[in-house]
């Protein structure tokens, strides 16, 4: 008796048993199902959103690109490694302004800053890398400009002094060099000054 109460004893929990497995086998292929309908269900989708974040990064990085033209318009000294030229390109870019001015029947005297020749081609990098004469005035870098010429402490008129060094020197050729076509910023002497570059 003892053993027949055991069997079915042992019978009833092993149908237990099997039913907290097949409980449990039912929820994980529920679980698996749902599963399936959320992720595997469309690949298209996947596929789709793989796609998005890729343009989204591409888009990201055009964005950049943009973004650091711009900074090589606006920002000091980014990136240029060195504005100043070497010897002879300062010599051919000063025979180059003489020329110019000489075709035009104008006068040009390369300038002098405390006794010493102004290097002229490092002057005019420096201002067309930043948009120009017209950006310059606008935004008040001719301080920046004139401080990377390192002038003495007793120079107390840098922007001035360093602006109508360029009036003098290099505006005409900046304009002609603009109306051709030849900077790297919208010809400024044939529309209307650009303000929304010092406004954002």
């Amino acid at each position: 008796n003892n053993n027949n109460n055991n069997n079915a004893e042992h019978n009833d929990n092993t149908s237990a048993i099997d039913g907290i497995d097949n409980q449990h086998n039912s929820v994980a292929d529920t679980q698996v199902a749902v599963d399936k309908e959320e992720h595997g269900g469309n690949k298209n989708d996947d596929v789709e959103e793989a796609m998005a974040l890729v343009e989204a990064h591409e888009e990201g990085e055009g964005i950049k690109a943009v973004e650091s033209r711009k900074s090589f318009l606006l920002e000091p000294n980014s990136g240029v490694e060195d504005e100043s030229g070497t010897e002879d390109e300062q010599a051919e870019f000063i025979k180059e302004l003489e020329t110019f001015h000489k075709q035009r029947f104008l006068e040009f005297k390369p300038p002098r800053f405390y006794q010493e020749p102004l290097n002229c081609l490092k002057l005019w990098r420096s201002v067309i890398r930043l948009g120009g004469y017209e950006q310059v005035t606008s935004c008040k870098f001719w301080r920046q400009i004139g401080e990377s010429f390192k002038p003495p402490k007793t120079c107390t008129t840098v922007s001035w002094t360093f602006r109508c060094f360029y009036e003098k020197a290099l505006l005409e050729y900046e304009k002609y060099k603009s109306s051709i076509g030849e900077l790297p910023f919208t010809d400024v002497y044939a529309a209307e000054p650009v303000s929304g570059v010092k406004q954002r």
